[in-house]
């Protein structure tokens, strides 16, 4: 857990009350490559600190098709509902694009704690903010024509596309194989 501690230590100072808080309910969860942290229609009430890793909330359309929605990197969050305050599914696959551990925190305390311990507030304040950049940069790219989208990320997530395997790309991206290849390669000649 000390990891995690030091992580939030960078941003704001806890009270003894809130490292014993953080001791005592959260958990250390360990994946492997591929593994799910849940299904699609499945609901877990609890918050899952990224320390290693990267999460991706994804669904299949009726052709078998991934789009993947969102992308937790080291130092992100995400839950096992549709956002900290639910308790409903997010009606998404989350699954781990490369091995990791997460931290993780039943909601119920979570929310009870944010409210009385102002530093963990203050914290999980940060974190959402730069979820909903993150949301924000993804949206941006989404309005692109699906033939920019790969250079647009380069330059608005360039540690994701060095991580992330072509398909995941695709698959955040939303397009196909052959625009992937098209787009990277106008992408290189145009910045190398």
């Amino acid at each position: 857990m000390e990891p995690f501690l030091f992580y939030i230590a960078q941003y704001v100072r806890l009270s003894e009350a809130e490292k014993e808080f953080i001791r005592a309910h959260a958990k250390l969860r360990h994946f492997r490559k591929s593994d799910y942290y849940l299904r699609r229609g499945e609901s877990k009430p609890r918050w899952c600190f990224v320390l290693s890793g990267l999460v991706a909330g994804s669904n299949t359309d009726l052709y078998g098709k991934e789009y993947i929605h969102w992308i937790s990197a080291q130092h992100d969050y995400f839950t096992g509902t549709k956002h900290p305050f639910s308790s409903h599914s997010a009606d998404l696959d989350i699954y781990f694009l490369q091995a990791g551990t997460v931290v993780e925190l039943p909601l119920l305390d979570l929310r009870e704690k944010q409210q009385q311990h102002r530093a963990f507030s203050e914290f999980l304040h940060l974190l959402k903010q730069r979820k909903l950049e993150n949301y924000r940069r993804h949206l941006q790219l989404m309005h692109l024509p699906r033939e920019d989208r790969y250079a647009a990320m380069a330059h608005l997530f360039p540690q994701l596309i060095q991580q992330l395997p072509v398909k995941s790309i695709q698959a955040f991206l939303g397009i196909r194989a052959s625009t992937y290849y098209l787009s990277m390669k106008k992408y290189l000649r145009k910045h190398h």
